[in-house]
């Protein structure tokens, strides 16, 4: 065993199972160092016998395995997608960390470092956005929140951690001239997407996945984007990108979508 002072803190160094330990005590005092010392190992050999319900944290790169074949399961496959791609730029900050050793700081520094990199395939030069990063720690509160409830021996690093400010994004407001111009000149079926689009907030996707039993004709209410709306928690954002409302918007919308109501319900609109 062995602590050592940096700056006005002891800290302690030992080896367990070919893994270096190291971590800061938070006290100024040697003796109450050498107590936190010997307290950190006895736990990891409770742990090890099977004295302590807390298991020994694995690697960071191992855990990512784990998570996301946890993620498939529990999330839609974009969703889990999203998590891949956040852990692959994840792992290239914490590769070989163990979990326990990732604190606060280690997530602060992965803020600064990350906002330096470039974008990928950017052309102008422009750096990764706040809120790239933001998604990033999303899926890392995420992991460390699992580990914690499979009884890894971890507390989640991101918890009490600021996210970066993001912008409202690049927004291209459609004119009403635009839109009847567009409107004017589009054929069908695309006509009929396009003003369901607009009338709605739908993405393109959302509306090619509308199907008859989204659609309450009787009421006028269009269901599928009232479960969008349900799965958004932040009604701040939500109120600039798209209006909320619990029935078809106008008449111009009904008419797209009433002459599917005799179709099966199997039919895809």
């Amino acid at each position: 065993m062995a602590v050592y002072k940096r700056g006005n803190l002891w800290w302690y160094k030992f080896q367990f199972q070919g893994r270096s330990i190291r971590k800061p005590t938070k006290f100024t005092n040697r003796t109450a160092a050498l107590r936190a010392e010997a307290k950190h190992k006895a736990d990891l050999l409770d742990r090890r016998a099977g004295l302590s319900q807390k298991k020994i944290a694995p690697k960071f790169e191992e855990y990512v395995k784990a998570f996301l074949a946890w993620s498939k399961q529990h999330h839609r496959p974009k969703t889990t997608a999203l998590h891949s791609t956040n852990c692959d730029t994840l792992k290239r900050f914490f590769k070989g960390h163990w979990l326990d050793e990732i604190d606060q700081a280690a997530v602060e520094s992965y803020k600064s470092d990350r906002l330096k990199e470039d974008r990928r395939n950017a052309d102008d030069g422009s750096k990764i956005t706040g809120a790239t990063v933001n998604r990033s720690l999303t899926t890392l509160k995420l992991m460390f929140g699992r580990a914690e409830r499979c009884g890894f021996g971890v507390s989640n690093p991101v918890r009490g951690v600021a996210y970066l400010p993001e912008s409202a994004g690049r927004i291209r407001v459609v004119s009403f001239q635009e839109e009847l111009t567009y409107l004017s000149k589009a054929s069908q079926p695309l006509r009929d997407i396009a003003q369901t689009i607009l009338d709605t907030g739908l993405r393109p996707d959302e509306v090619f996945r509308i199907r008859v039993e989204n659609i309450d004709f009787a009421a006028r209410t269009d269901l599928f984007l009232e479960c969008r709306l349900d799965s958004i928690h932040d009604y701040g954002t939500l109120a600039k990108r798209i209006r909320r409302r619990g029935a078809l918007r106008n008449d111009r919308e009904a008419d797209v979508i009433h002459p599917f109501e005799s179709l099966v319900c199997d039919a895809s609109v």
